[in-house]
């Protein structure tokens, strides 16, 4: 059963990813970008599931 230190954690790390982008789009290094887009989409993912179990 997840907690909600999982959903904290994920937070973190989705602003992690977030900021890890921002900092590659800065300069333009578009391989990072769209790594760290494809990150922020699966903790997004992984954040929806515990939200949708309850957690």
């Amino acid at each position: 059963m997840a907690t909600n230190n999982d959903y904290t954690l994920l937070q973190i790390d989705l602003a992690h990813a977030i900021e890890k982008r921002d900092e590659a789009k800065k300069y333009n290094n578009y391989g990072d970008e769209m790594h760290y887009e494809w990150q922020i989409d699966r903790i997004k993912q992984k954040m929806d599931r515990l939200e949708q179990r309850g957690a």
